[in-house]
């Protein structure tokens, strides 16, 4: 790599777009982010490093906020999501923001990046009738022990799908489970006594002879990930019916979160509980429950009662 100047360079290092690539992947792992967070970027940045290619596009510091802003458009015109647009924008903004430190590019085109918009929706949690129809669909299923295990696990902690994926046998300590969370930080979390019954149960029944360390297996016999839950959540949904609520893993973490709350549970306690890094996170479970309040009072509102007797 050398210094050089002109249009795109002026007094910065010249490097090659894979060049920046390997040293920010690599920077990532100095940092000891999770294996899942790497995967984040390696998949998000594919498209936009093959996108740079289709533009010959080959050093970084060639790269304007134009190129950027090219990209995008495309990913929304592809179709997109808004929450799949953010994601790829946070990544490539990371991976930005990794040149300007090293030199290898202008400090203005990251700042200049504008993140797209996501709609806030309000997640709709499964009632308690749909959990029970949650349950005796899992207990019919082809690995009915793990499969309840999974379940109630996701219910009783509110943990991330990847988080249940990463569980070892050594992390379950009778009533509690390590969890390794976002950041590589790890969490206590308590489960209950129905939960750990679950648990013993599926120990009971799984395979013992693969060697594997993780709790759940996959058929297999390998390591469960996220798409392999989220498929298990997929067939659940079938079995059920159930309609006007996505049945999936995050699904269980808002509900989870939303019934704590209802409960009766402290803002710091359930932060702990999802591991959260900030209380603005939790708090929007408290909003949620606070909703409920307002529907209530609509329903049972002593004057609107009075005024119908009129």
């Amino acid at each position: 790599m050398t210094r050089t100047t002109g249009l795109f360079y002026d007094h910065r290092i010249r490097a090659s777009v894979q060049h920046a690539y390997d040293g920010f992947i690599l920077d990532r792992e100095v940092s000891e982010r999770s294996p899942r967070t790497i995967q984040f970027y390696e998949e998000k940045l594919k498209r936009f490093r093959a996108f740079l290619a289709d533009a010959c596009i080959s050093e970084i510091g060639a790269l304007t906020t134009d190129h950027v802003r090219a990209f995008m458009s495309q990913r929304q015109q592809a179709g997109a999501t808004p929450a799949g647009l953010h994601c790829e924008a946070r990544s490539i903004r990371a991976f930005l923001n990794f040149c300007v430190d090293e030199d290898y590019l202008d400090p203005r085109i990251p700042a200049r990046l504008k993140m797209p918009r996501v709609p806030k929706k309000v997640i709709q949690p499964f009632s308690m009738e749909q959990i029970q129809l949650l349950i005796r669909a899992a207990k019919r299923s082809s690995s009915p022990e793990r499969d309840v295990a999974i379940l109630l696990v996701l219910l009783d902690t509110g943990i991330r799908a990847g988080e249940l994926c990463s569980i070892t046998l050594d992390d379950v300590v009778k009533d509690r489970l390590l969890i390794n969370g976002k950041g590589s930080k790890q969490r206590w979390v308590p489960i209950s006594t129905k939960t750990q019954r679950a648990i013993w149960q599926w120990t009971g029944r799984r395979r013992i002879d693969t060697g594997e360390p993780w709790l759940f297996l996959g058929r297999s016999g390998r390591q469960m990930n996220v798409n392999t839950v989220n498929q298990l959540f997929d067939r659940l949904a079938e079995q059920t019916g159930i309609q006007g609520v996505r049945v999936s893993p995050h699904t269980c973490r808002h509900t989870t979160a939303l019934e704590w709350v209802r409960d009766g549970a402290g803002q710091f306690e359930l932060q702990k509980l999802l591991g959260h890094t900030t209380l603005a996170m939790t708090a929007k479970y408290v909003l949620m429950a606070d909703q409920d309040v307002v529907k209530a009072h609509k329903a049972h509102s002593l004057v609107d009662r009075i005024s119908r007797k009129r």
